[in-house]
């Protein structure tokens, strides 16, 4: 940039962390506090380098699900805020790890609703990034059964014939326009 040119600074309207994961950076700075175990957290807390060093510093150690026999038997695992996958939090009580599960209680909604409508027959469709371990999440409430879309356009792609039942759910974090166009469309 050129000296003489001016640039300008944009201050968002909002700014900073979401409930779900001010709550899970709570659980863990309480449990740091308490510091009578290793704490471990079930893949990064949140998407923030930054903040998963800071607490990677402070003790807290990120886990993958590969690396679990990794762990000493009395150490704390917390679920991320985005939560896992039912398979895998399942497991974790069977090791018999202490758990503690930060995952956003709108995440868990999310989860539950899903459920609730795939046990009631409904075709489910999921608004989201496949990627993404939100979207795992929910997916694993529909034993994989659910159809993740990524926007409109995917959802006109899809055969709804004889579908009387449409369930529809989307990740946290996806606009409410596109939510609402997608259900304006169904």
């Amino acid at each position: 940039m050129s000296k003489n040119k001016k640039s300008d600074v944009m201050l968002a309207e909002k700014a900073g962390f979401c409930f779900g994961v001010e709550r899970a950076e709570s659980i863990v700075l309480k449990l740091l506090k308490e510091k009578n175990r290793k704490i471990y957290t079930l893949g990064p807390l949140i998407h923030n380098p930054l903040f998963v060093e800071n607490l990677k510093e402070k003790g807290v150690n990120v886990v993958e699900e590969n690396n679990l026999s990794d762990i000493d038997d009395d150490s704390i695992i917390v679920i991320r805020s985005h939560g896992i996958e039912k398979k895998l939090k399942e497991r974790l009580f069977e090791i018999g790890f202490k758990v503690i599960d930060a995952t956003c209680p709108f995440v868990d909604k999310a989860k539950k609703s899903a459920l609730e409508l795939f046990e009631k027959g409904y075709y489910l469709i999921i608004l989201g990034d496949a990627n993404h371990p939100e979207v795992k999440g929910i997916h694993s409430y529909t034993n994989y059964e659910g159809l993740i879309v990524k926007d409109l356009d995917d959802v006109k792609k899809l055969d709804l014939n004889g579908k009387n039942k449409i369930g529809f759910v989307a990740q946290t974090t996806q606009s409410k326009e596109v939510f609402k166009k997608i259900v304006k469309y169904l």
